[in-house]
Formats: structure tokens, C-alpha cells, sequence
């Protein structure tokens, strides 16, 4: 096999071969670093930039902290692994030194750790279509991860002086509550993933969209913005990827402090907030452990920060009645107690 240097040094290789006359360059703030982000050509830009553009950032001194080559060839991502002696294994992470990667079938994800770049190469352009509204996603968890930070599942709302998450799995009323609070006059950090740093105790945005249901949708009606949220494209069978940063852009927040952690729970009542308990909250991240399970992302450090972040915050119950209107002034008001 050859050296990490090699391997990183013969994808840039590639990237240059096939850049074209409308490659184009942005800087996004990413966890509080510089991501370069280079693409071989504007309309990829184009594709990705709707997600991330709330991360923007000028240009700033200095090298960045990570650079990413995202790029299409006519030829396969597979032949250049067979080439280099490395796994064509379907979606399974592998690791070498200071070199990580990630073959999908059309598509492979490489992450140099040492020389700070990354790669996202694809076979044809349709298959940018699939992370159209999670760009990046297992390169910015692996890049995470690399500086102990976790990648988590969950939504995050708050207000200047800090903000809550909201981890669950699907059907939870999860992204719903979000959206109420997106409604109404609270900050808005995340809807699918969010990254949480355990030792400064803050949340970090990642994407400036929203995946809904048409069910959720309904039950958002009263709200008198509703009509504000365009949809731009369907992503899941059952829901729609709702980009924010046009009409939302003075609620989106990339960074706050981390002030609690609520559980949804879908319930006939009234909505309310209420105490509960440590063990709660771990299971409510178990969603977090199982697809950071398939970003690659390794389960035992991630558990063990979950642990440490659990204990450090309030912990409490969301649970979601049938009046969401009452949920923003609800965490409104949890997260300007005393």
C-alpha cells in the first residue's frame, strides 16, 4: 500500500486533471474553523452551497484548517482503490495511519488528518443528489470526531444566551417542535444534526434546512409564518428538505452555549416541560450512536462524551401535546430561568 502522503497527494492529482473553467472556491466556519471547501465546478457549488451557506465566511489569513476537493470524473472512484491496493468494500469506513475513506459504489469520501485535506469524488454527477441536503456529511462528522467533538442527532433552538437539544430518533417530534420554535421569534441551529463540544459546553450548526413531513406541515398551520417555508425538494419518501437561510437567515445561528437537554415525547395533553432523568436522555441519543455507527465514527469515545455532556446539563421532558404554539414560549421560558 502506499503512504498517506501518496494516497492524499494522488487525489489532489485527480481533482486538478478534471477541474474546469467554473471551478469555484468557498470558506465555511465550522466549528469555529476554517473549512475551504474547493469544487471542480460552479454547478456542484450550486448544489451544496443552499445547505451551508449560513456558515459562510470571507476569505481569512492563513492556511485553512481543512481544505475539501469535491470533484466528478468520468472514471471510477474503484479503479483508483484497486490501484492503490485499498478495500472497495461497500459503505464500510477504513482506516490506514492518518488516512480514512469511505467507497460507496459511485462515490468515495477521504480524510487525511495529518495533511488537513479531503476528498468527496463521484463517478456521476447524480450521485451528489443523494447529500444534496447533508453535504459532506460523513467528511465534517470524521473531521468532528478528529478534534473531540461529537456529531450528534438532534435539533437545537434557543435564544442568544444559549440554546437546548432536542436528540431522538424519527416520529418523535423532533423536527416539528424545531419548527415551532423557527415560527416564532427563538434561534435556530440545527433540525437532523448538530455537533456538541463537551469540554466549552456549546452546539455547533451544521446545516440550514429542515426535513418535514406533510403531516408536520398540517400541524403547523396556526402559525402565522408558516407560508414562509418553501419547499425546495423532496429527500425522503415521506419528507421535504426545507432550506432556511433566505427567509430565515436572522434566526440562524452557527454557534451558542449548550443550556439543556430536552427529550421529546408525543403526548394527548397539554405540552409542557418536566424534570427527567439522566438515564432518559442517554437513550434518547441512541439514534446518535447508531448512525454515527454508520459514518464510521467510533462508538465507545462517542458514548463516553455523550456521558459527560448529560451530566453537566438539566435534563427534562418536552413533552408535545397537541397545542405546538405553547412549545417556543415553553423553552423560552426554561431557558431563562435562574
Amino acid at each position: 500500500m502506499n503512504a498517506d502522503c501518496d494516497l492524499q497527494e494522488s487525489l489532489r492529482t485527480k481533482y486538478n486533471e478534471n477541474v474546469s473553467s467554473s471551478a469555484t472556491s468557498n470558506h465555511i466556519c465550522f466549528c469555529n474553523r476554517d473549512v475551504s471547501i474547493h469544487y471542480h465546478d460552479s454547478a456542484i457549488s450550486e448544489l451544496f452551497q443552499a445547505s451551508i451557506r449560513h456558515l459562510e465566511m470571507s476569505s481569512p489569513a492563513g492556511s485553512p484548517d481543512l481544505e475539501i476537493f469535491c470533484f466528478a470524473t468520468d472514471d471510477s472512484p474503484r479503479r483508483w482503490l484497486q490501484e492503490n491496493e485499498l478495500s472497495i468494500a461497500i459503505n464500510q469506513t477504513m482506516s490506514h495511519s492518518f488516512f480514512r475513506y469511505c467507497f460507496q459504489g459511485h462515490s468515495l469520501f477521504a480524510f487525511d488528518s495529518l495533511a488537513k485535506r479531503a476528498f468527496y469524488w463521484v463517478d456521476t454527477l447524480s450521485a451528489f443528489d443523494f447529500y444534496r441536503a447533508r453535504p459532506f456529511t460523513r467528511i465534517l462528522s470524521w473531521y468532528a470526531e478528529h478534534h473531540h467533538l461529537t456529531w450528534v442527532h438532534a435539533a437545537c433552538v434557543g435564544i442568544s444566551s444559549g440554546a437546548v437539544v432536542i436528540p431522538s430518533a424519527g416520529g418523535s417530534g423532533k423536527s416539528t417542535s424545531a419548527a415551532a420554535c423557527l415560527l416564532s421569534d427563538l434561534l435556530f441551529v440545527g433540525d437532523d444534526f448538530v455537533v456538541l463540544d463537551k469540554e466549552r459546553l456549546d452546539v455547533s450548526s451544521v446545516y440550514s434546512n429542515m426535513m418535514l413531513s406533510a403531516k408536520s406541515i398540517d400541524l403547523l398551520r396556526d402559525f402565522e409564518r408558516v407560508e414562509i417555508l418553501q419547499s425546495k425538494f423532496q429527500d425522503k419518501k415521506e419528507k421535504d428538505c426545507y432550506q432556511l437561510f433566505e427567509d430565515f437567515q436572522q434566526q440562524l445561528e452557527i454557534r451558542l452555549p449548550l443550556r439543556g437537554i430536552l427529550v421529546p415525547e408525543i403526548v394527548a395533553g397539554e405540552s409542557r416541560i418536566v424534570p427527567a432523568k439522566k438515564d432518559e436522555a442517554m437513550r434518547a441519543f441512541v439514534s446518535t450512536l447508531q448512525i454515527g455507527r454508520i459514518l464510521g465514527l467510533a462508538p465507545n469515545p462517542m458514548l463516553k462524551d455523550l456521558h459527560s455532556i448529560v451530566q453537566q446539563l438539566p435534563t427534562c421532558k418536552l413533552e408535545i401535546g397537541g397545542d405546538l404554539g405553547s412549545i417556543p414560549p415553553l423553552i423560552s421560558q426554561f431557558l431563562n430561568r435562574d
